[in-house]
């Protein structure tokens, strides 16, 4: 673009600067400052320019007007004027002596055209060319605007508005010329967003905020108002017109105008069947535009977004738009200032112009503008978009047209808890040619004040699309002014509004929209930091860096809460204002916390993580109205949450062991800072072939390490490091050495002098150390390398419960290298992950090359299973020859099949073989049978052995013999291997230990011999239960056949088998073809899906059980609504048993749909838009259901009735029961009434994970009461329990517990422990033997609970005897003797230790706190004072003292000792005797040092005869002339004068001192004025004259010193003065 725009603002933007209204510490970012002379105008002017002169506005102006101006500018004329309170009239001629206002039409011949072109020099073409043109003209006292036609000249007027409010105060004006134009013809914004509608005085304050900034449209399209939609047929009533047409009114006024947008495509659409139903249609449509024409409305829209397409095709669109035209027009003849130009939306609104529809749609006339999302449902201003979009909409006669850009920005629907505050150059983009743009409206926010800077943005850049970022930058940047109060000037409000701003900006969305970034200049910190918490490193200096930033923030927030600019915007976003607080309060606890934990204090650790958790769940509070249901505000999406949530996360691990001192978490450490590929997990699995590869830096620098910190101290006895990648065994530490910690932080050698060279494996045994970390150190550098970590096995037992050890490793040819994906792929039993392998010589795999497992021993095998290739990148890199083989000595290999891929499509193959005869094998592997110029992918290896299968283990055996048996156990059975010849004494048992507590369904019990046995059942191992109905069973963990005879019993085992009752989670049973994820169907989360990579065809399904039994009410399946990969023709079907199926949905019509019905969206094919879901299915998205199905179902299936061989298969959501939530754990363990909130599941509670909780669904707080129960299955003989509860909703909750001392004959009971009164409660059980079940019991507050933790033996009960001896020894004290406050001490230290004796539950740390505290107060406790004699005497001596007397300095310092002693006196009990004694001293000091106060004396008279000396001095002057003083008369004036002011200004003058200065002064101006010349002075003869005979007189006695009377300047003597005087005379 040619443009030649002046730029108005200097480009000081984001100066930091600190406000001084605002906290001293908020820090904030300074926009850009308005340089002198300059005005900052928004929209920015195409060209503007400054003549540098000025001047003065007058009082009152004088107004003009030409012909055709209308009542709507002319009203924003006095709308500038009165803000800055300036009166004016108006007249038809230009006024000399007065401010003349012009507001013009060029061309109209009136006086303001005429001025313009006489003294404003332009070219007509540029109103001819322009869009809106306008002339802004300041200068030589007219300020004058002329437009094209009223609307421009309006606009003009606008920018004049902006120069108006930075007028400075007397009213100067600069003189400038802006010669301005739009480059788009539409701008606005629409409202068309889903969630609540604005109010109308929302609407107003939009438009009117708009038409300061030249918007124009304002698309009223609200998704609630069913007049606009559901009953498009139906008239408005009365009142909702009369709302219309204030809107209407509001939108004339501010040239912002509404325009009403109709969707007659939805419901019960317009009928394009036959010609007289679509007249019909037609008619209903023109008269709901006349009622709205008659009430003001002058623009209309259509829309057929989310819509199916007419039948007919998108002719008929075409068809409708082109009557609308011919009729718009028609009424134009009643309504003049009717806009004809028609906004269309079609049902392809996010399409590129490639479709038929669009092609068909371009065929309509000029006035009509096609909406488009920009390519996509969330697009941009792309000018790559509107090029393709031209190009492909033209057909032959018909060239394309650009776009109307209706962009989803900043529109929330799908990330309602967000305020998009950002994003402006990524939805604008900059230098996009504005031909290539019909028009640009915005779908905002439901937060309508909110949406201002979005609004401001698209104004700006709609009339003056900008060049560069920086120039959105700066739009976004001086937006928060305008949004805030409507000027450019900068306030601490909007400082802070851009502040927190900056950290809104993220929508938190998936890939279909372009991720917006906030929090730019936080987030490297952010990272930083927790890079450097990994590390180990001290991170105390980054932690209060970071809380100086969360503070200011924080402060931002709670500024612009008190004190917004604007209080609607402030009202609008209180949410987020107030989830501001607490989300930082969580960011610097956190923080506190970490800095807490690197100073070893455990308290304060605790103290502000359980303070940051509590706010973190607190900030999540903040609820809002959306539709139907409550959102909850959310800031710092992108950034600081993740960061918060990491810390919490990271922090969880050594809070945990404060609050559980026996929990030792593993923590995997390592300075590396690069990504490593693999999971942190892996170093922890025992599986050499999962692993961790650190690849960037490609090298090892000396102080590199690897390792393992403990939250706790372990005893380490051995340890081992297996280092070097699977690929690549080389890529290992060049040297190393095993170092150790005891505290954390200083490492010791491990064995002292031992360098490891390229370790691999290395292993340390016997040690017996105590130990809180252990790691191996890189000793040298080495470059050219990866870094591969294997394994971390400490404290590793070599003995196994298993009957056959398997541990498999990948075998595999050397020259392979990985090149995507992690070798653990191939082990991790899921199809889905894989690895592709990069080969080498000339990326061709040779014949011979090989992949298998090394299967650890030789192992007979029932089958095997291999799948080559993977889904995604490098899905045709496979072998198309090659066999499966065994080998049992790595050497010597058997074929069992060669098979032949050639042809075989993409994807994976998967080879599975079984075998009759199992083999004995050691190795299997696939090897290549022919050079292939190919990579490599694979998927997954896996064998089938029953040996394996049916080895068992003695992990679930519960037994108290000696007897050699194994199990075997799965999630729904667990079983004893049959055994023969077991003998059982008295009392002796075997049987099986599950894995919790179950739902028992029944047990199979096969013994040769049963005679003096019983089977017994038990939760917890200590309260058993005789089983005599085998199939009707209590819950229980522990199943056990027990000798209860006196005589020994000898049997063979056939059969122990314990079945339970289990629920799981919903999968994939059966597919059609292969997936990218098949539980993404069945996680409950709509914004996952997964596809199915391939086209289905007739009989094709796709299967999923649900986990167990559920009476199925609705079944919806959803999906994107624009996914192309939707099911087109199909039955979704329900059944009990997987064999029998009941269909629930049918879509489509079983008939194969057409090649051109590939790129159709759900919409087009019958499906649902999510909006009708009630909010149940996202707006984004699209469903078919059944409903009102009543049937039991465990599995559900999609039955393709015909093919498509055009699309694959997608889902979202298979959702049943609309989402309800159904657990997928059946454990009896916990008992939950109600049953609990999705997520906080009651495993939570035993998980030693205090970032998850348990919270019981209240149904939004219809269920007051209820009650958690957790049944210990082990370990009952329970001394402490310790509960950690949310401490954002302390819920009092009674905890109950059942307790008994294990024997037969006493029978259990429940007892109180305490109540839920703090985040962190601890109950100590000294009383019962055991606790069999905890129940937390709550009424009001429902508990948000993180952690049950319960100790043993191993937690030492608190002592108090020392306490208690100390209590007793001083409880009994008289406070007599002692002073008060020390006395009072010892009685605050006595309670509390009284509360603490009394307090079963205080923890020994308390204990001793309070014994300490009770010796301090003890140690200082004071005697009285007894003797006060002194003391009285001096203190009478000292009150009786008068402050007149004494100077006010000394007194000063003597009364506050006597204040003190005066204090004393009144509470002399609480003085000891040193203290009355030291007052004493003090006083006594105190009255000896006062000094007397010196008489004041008077200056006054002094002080006037000063000034009288000075005035004589002033007015005087030195000669011989008659009024003249002789000479040295001022000297010696000055001379005593001065003496006089040394004495005045003695601040210590005495009263003769003050006499002696003033008579001596007296006698000066005395002698002064004796010193005047007179008309006879030097006449000594006395003859009337001064003549010879005087001068005689003079001569005759010069150097006289006796005759006065000669001596005229009174200098002591006659000398050569007198005799100059008399000749003066004289002469004279």
């Amino acid at each position: 673009m040619n443009k030649n725009i002046r730029k108005i603002i200097t480009s000081t933007v984001l100066a930091a600067m600190t406000i001084s209204v605002l906290p001293s510490n908020l820090v904030v970012f300074a926009t850009d400052g308005i340089t002198e002379n300059f005005y900052e105008i928004y929209p920015k002017p195409q060209e503007i320019s400054y003549s540098g002169g000025e001047f003065q506005i007058s009082d009152e102006i004088n107004i003009v007007y030409d012909d055709g101006i209308d009542t709507y500018t002319k009203k924003r004329v006095d709308e500038v004027l009165e803000a800055s309170n300036l009166e004016a009239t108006v007249s038809n001629e230009i006024v000399p002596g007065k401010t003349n206002f012009l507001v013009g039409i060029n061309e109209s011949g009136g006086v303001v055209d005429n001025y313009f072109n006489k003294n404003i020099p332009h070219d007509e073409s540029f109103f001819d060319e322009k869009m809106d043109a306008n002339i802004v003209s300041v200068k030589d006292g007219v300020i004058g605007v002329i437009g094209e036609d009223t609307d421009s000249a309006f606009y003009g007027v606008t920018t004049l508005k902006h120069v108006f409010n930075q007028l400075e105060e007397g009213n100067k004006i600069q003189s400038f010329r802006a010669d301005d134009y739009a480059e788009v013809a539409h701008r606005g914004f629409i409202e068309g967003y889903y969630g609540n509608p604005w109010s109308n005085e929302d609407r107003a304050e939009l438009m009117k905020f708009g038409g300061d900034y030249k918007l124009n449209q304002y698309v009223f399209a609200p998704k609630d108002d069913p007049y606009h939609n559901s009953k498009w047929r139906d008239l408005y009533p009365e009142e909702k017109l009369s709302e219309i047409k204030k809107l209407a009114q509001v939108g004339n006024e501010t040239k912002n105008r509404y325009v009403y947008a109709l969707h007659p495509f939805m419901n019960n659409p317009v009928r394009f069947d036959t010609e007289e139903n679509y007249q019909n249609d037609l008619g209903v449509i023109k008269a709901k535009f006349t009622q709205l024409l008659e009430n003001d409305v002058r623009q209309f829209a259509i829309l057929a977004d989310d819509a199916s397409a007419p039948a007919q095709g998108a002719s008929m669109y075409v068809k409708l738009l082109t009557d609308l035209t011919r009729w718009l027009e028609e009424q134009q003849s009643t309504y003049p200032d009717l806009k004809t130009d028609l906004m269309f939306c079609p049902s392809d609104y996010y399409g590129n112009g490639s479709s038929a529809q669009l092609k068909e749609l371009n065929k309509a006339e000029d006035n009509v503008s096609i909406v488009m999302t920009g390519g996509r449902i969330w697009g941009e201003v792309d000018e790559n978009f509107a090029n393709n979009f031209m190009n492909n909409i033209s057909t032959e006669g018909h060239p394309g047209r650009a776009p109307f850009f209706w962009i989803n920005w900043p529109c929330s629907d799908n990330s309602k808890q967000h305020l998009i505050m950002g994003g402006n150059d990524t939805f604008l983009h900059p230098g996009v040619d504005p031909s290539k743009i019909d028009g640009i409206v915005l779908n905002p926010m439901q937060q309508a004040e909110a949406n201002k800077s979005a609004l401001f943005a698209i104004a700006d850049y709609a009339w003056n699309i900008w060049d560069n970022k920086e120039e959105a930058d700066e739009n976004w940047n001086d937006s928060f002014k305008y949004m805030d109060h409507g000027t450019a000037e900068e306030t601490n409000s909007s400082l802070a509004l851009r502040e927190i701003s900056k950290h809104m900006i993220n929508q938190n969305m998936d890939g279909r929209v372009r991720p917006l970034q906030e929090s730019v200049e936080l987030a490297p910190k952010l990272e930083a930091f927790k890079q450097k918490y990994d590390s180990g490193a001290s991170i105390k200096e980054d932690a209060l860096e970071l809380i100086a930033e969360f503070t200011n923030l924080q402060k931002a927030a709670d500024y612009y809460k008190n004190n917004p600019g604007n209080e609607r915007t402030r009202d609008q976003i209180i949410y987020w204002l107030n989830c501001w607080e607490d989300t930082m309060d969580a960011a610097i606890g956190y923080l506190k916390s970490a800095i807490a934990i690197e100073e070893g204090d455990d308290e304060a650790a605790w103290a502000n993580y359980s303070e940051a958790q509590g706010a973190f769940e607190k900030s999540k509070t903040y609820g809002f109205h959306y539709v139907d249901h409550t959102e909850y505000a959310e800031v710092g999406v992108q950034h600081i949450v993740p960061f918060i949530k990491s810390m919490g996360q990271n922090l969880s691990v050594v809070i945990g062991s404060i609050v559980d001192p026996n929990r030792i978490i593993a923590t995997y450490i390592s300075n590396r800072q690069d990504a490593p590929t693999g999971n942190p997990d892996n170093i922890f699995d025992n599986n050499a072939s999962t692993e961790l590869v650190y690849k960037n830096p490609n090298r090892i620098d000396v102080g590199t390490y690897v390792g393992v910190k403990y939250s706790n101290p372990i005893t380490l006895n051995n340890v081992e490091f297996l280092m070097g990648a699977n690929s690549n065994p080389n890529d290992t530490m060049q040297k190393a050495k095993i170092q150790y910690t005891v505290d954390g932080r200083e490492w010791i050698d491990l064995e002292e002098g031992v360098e490891y060279t390229m370790p691999g494996a290395i292993k340390v045994e016997n040690l017996d150390l105590k130990v809180r970390g252990v790691r191996l150190i890189a000793t040298e550098a080495r470059e050219n390398t990866w870094l591969g970590v294997r394994d971390i096995n400490v404290n590793k037992k070599e003995d196994s419960n298993s009957g056959v050890e398997f541990n498999p490793s990948l075998i595999r040819s050397e020259s392979w290298q990985v090149y995507e994906g992690n070798e653990a792929n191939l082990l991790d039993g899921d199809d889905n992950t894989g690895v592709w392998y990069k080969t080498l010589n000339g990326d061709t795999s040779l014949a011979g090359e090989f992949i298998g497992l090394d299967l650890g021993k030789e192992i007979k095998l029932d089958g095997i299973r291999f799948v080559i290739g993977k889904n995604g990148g490098g899905s045709s890199d496979k072998w198309n020859k090659f066999k499966l083989e065994y080998s049992l000595d790595n050497e010597s290999w058997t074929t069992i099949k060669e098979y032949d891929k050639t042809g075989a499509p993409a994807g994976k193959d998967v080879i599975e073989e079984s075998f009759e005869t199992p083999i004995s094998a050691k190795y299997i592997r696939l090897t290549n049978m022919e050079n292939i110029n190919k990579w490599l992918t694979f998927s997954e290896f896996a064998i089938i052995s029953d040996e394996l299968e049916n080895a068992g283990n003695k992990e679930n055996v519960y037994t108290n013999t000696e007897l050699d048996l194994l199990s075997l156990a799965k999630e729904d059975v667990t079983k004893l291997i049959p055994t023969d010849d077991i003998s059982l004494n008295h009392g002796e048992y075997i049987g099986v230990k599950l894995n919790r507590i179950k739902d028992l369904s029944n047990i199979n019990l096969e013994i040769s011999n049963d005679t003096g046995l019983k089977l017994q059942s038990s939760m917890n191992g200590v309260e058993w239960t005789e089983i005599t109905d085998k199939n009707t069973l209590e819950d229980g963990r522990y199943v056990r056949l027990i000798n209860t005879s006196n005589e020994a019993v000898n049997f063979n085992l056939t059969k122990f088998e314990v079945n339970s009752n289990e629920v799981y989670e919903p999968s994939l049973v059966d597919a059609y073809v292969g997936d990218d994820g098949a539980k993404k169907a069945v996680d409950g989360d709509l914004k996952t899906r997964v596809k199915f990579l391939g086209a289905p065809s007739t009989g094709d399904t796709i299967v999923y059980d649900l986990g167990q039994e559920i009476l199925v009410d609705n079944l919806k399946y959803v999906v994107l609504d624009t996914e192309v990969d939707h099911v087109r023709d199909g039955k979704i079907q329900l059944s009990l048993d997987g064999e029998t199926w009941t269909d629930a949905i049918t879509i489509g019509d079983g008939v194969e749909n057409g090649v051109d019905d590939m790129f159709s969206t759900p919409l087009k094919n019958g499906y649902k838009h999510g909006n009708q879901s009630g909010g149940i299915v996202p707006i984004d998205s699209a469903y078919v259901e059944g409903d009102n199905l009543n049937q039991k179902a465990r599995y559900v299936r999609i039955l393709f009735t015909a093919p498509y061989r055009h699309r694959w298969t997608v889902i979202n959501e298979l959702m049943i029961n609309n989402g309800e939530y159904i657990s997928t754990v059946n454990d009896p363990t916990y008992i939950s009434n109600p049953i609990e909130e999705r997520g906080f599941a009651p495993s939570n509670l035993r998980d030693g994970n205090l970032t998850t909780s348990y919270k019981p669904n209240t149904n939004n707080g219809e269920i007051s009461e209820g009650s958690i129960t957790y049944r210990l299955s082990e370990k009952t003989d329970v001394r402490k329990v310790t509960i950690v509860q949310s401490g954002s909703s302390i819920s009092n909750a009674k905890v109950m517990a059942r307790v008994g001392d294990g024997s037969e004959n006493v029978t259990d009971q429940w007892v109180q422990l305490g109540t839920l009164s703090n985040s962190l409660n601890e109950f100590i059980n000294r009383d019962y033997n055991n606790i069999y079940e905890i129940k937390i019991e709550w009424t009001d507050v429902a508990p948000n609970i993180y952690e049950i933790i319960t100790l043993n033996q191993e937690f030492e009960f608190p002592v108090n005897d020392s306490l208690k001896a100390k209590y007793d020894e001083l409880i009994n004290l008289s406070g007599d003797e002692y002073t008060l406050s020390s006395f009072e001490t010892l009685k605050e230290a006595l309670n509390e230790a009284k509360s603490i004796l009394d307090d079963s539950n205080s923890s020994q740390k308390k204990i001793d706190k309070a014994l300490e505290k009770l010796n301090k107060a003890e140690e200082r406790l004071d005697l009285r004072a007894t003797d006060f004699e002194d003391f009285n005497k001096v203190l009478t001596l000292g009150n009786s003292l008068v402050e007149e007397e004494y100077t006010a300095e000394s007194w000063a310092l003597f009364s506050e000792v006597l204040e003190a002693a005066n204090e004393a006196n009144k509470n002399k009990a609480d003085y000891t005797q040193d203290q009355i004694n030291q007052i004493v001293i003090d006083l006594d000091a105190s009255i000896k040092a006062l000094v007397k106060e010196t008489p004041e004396v008077d200056k006054t008279n002094l002080g006037e005869l000063i000034n009288q000396g000075k005035s004589l001095l002033d007015e005087s002057v030195e000669g011989f002339n008659v009024g003249e003083y002789h000479k040295g008369a001022k000297d010696g004036l000055t001379v005593e004068i001065n003496k006089a002011e040394e004495v005045f200004n003695k601040e210590d003058a005495t009263e003769e001192e003050i006499n002696l200065a003033k008579e001596s002064l007296e006698g000066a101006i005395a002698r002064f004025n004796s010193l005047l010349i007179e008309e006879s002075t030097g006449d000594f003869n006395g003859n009337g004259k001064i003549d010879i005979g005087d001068l005689a007189m003079v001569s005759k006695n010069i150097g006289s010193t006796t005759n006065t009377s000669l001596d005229l300047n009174k200098d002591g003597s006659i000398d050569e003065y007198e005799i100059s005087f008399i000749n003066h005379r004289i002469l004279n």
